[in-house]
């Protein structure tokens, strides 16, 4: 009983632990653009060309971006609002599915 207990210790350690690990998804950058910016809402919309497992034309995927979220604009940090339609995306990296937690573009 006392080994079953201890077996199961470490798997929840080890769940707590790799968990916060997998739930960030980097997004790479290669070949997205900002499609469109909606500052009210905090929505920004991505051109991506290169989907993973996708050989397709780009694709507009919309993203909400969370209030603490690190945005770079041209390696500076910035706000929502200094992000603009047309820059090119370096990285991004989503938290939850289809929630942005850092965004870094240029113009």
């Amino acid at each position: 009983m006392k080994a079953r207990f201890i077996q199961l210790s470490i798997c929840i350690l080890c769940l707590v632990i790799c968990l916060p690990a997998q739930a960030k998804k980097k997004g790479g950058g290669k070949g997205a653009t900002v499609s469109n910016v909606d500052v009210s809402q905090n929505k920004v919309i991505l051109s991506i060309k290169d989907l993973p497992g996708k050989k397709a034309p780009a694709e507009e995927v919309i993203y909400t971006v969370s209030p603490g979220a690190k945005i770079m604009v041209d390696d500076s940090p910035a706000t929502l609002s200094q992000v603009h339609t047309g820059q090119k995306v370096i990285n991004y990296t989503e938290g939850d599915e289809k929630v942005l937690v850092e965004l870094d573009v240029e113009n």
